[in-house]
C-alpha cells in the first residue's frame, strides 16, 4: 500500500502542493491558522536516515535528491 501512496505523490507533486496551499489561504482568510505550509518542488514523504528527517525534493527528468544525494524515480 505504501508504494502506492509514494506513486502517486511522485506523479502529482505539483498539484497536491498547490491544493494544500490553497486550502491553507483560505483557512487563513477565515481568521484561521494554516495547518500546512508545502513547497510544489518537494514530496509528501521523507527520508530518514542517521536520525534525520529529510523532505524529498523533486528535479526535472524524474530525478529527486535528498540533501547531496541524488536519485533516479527507479530507485
Amino acid at each position: 500500500m505504501g508504494s502506492g501512496f509514494l506513486k502517486a505523490d511522485m506523479e502529482k507533486y505539483s498539484s497536491i502542493a498547490e491544493t494544500v496551499n490553497s486550502r491553507g489561504d483560505k483557512l487563513e482568510k477565515a481568521g484561521y491558522h494554516a495547518q500546512l505550509n508545502t513547497k510544489t518542488n518537494t514530496l509528501n514523504h521523507f527520508f530518514n536516515g542517521g536520525g534525520i528527517r529529510e523532505k524529498v525534493e523533486c528535479l526535472q527528468g524524474s530525478r529527486y535528491r535528498v540533501r547531496d544525494k541524488m536519485y533516479s524515480g527507479k530507485e
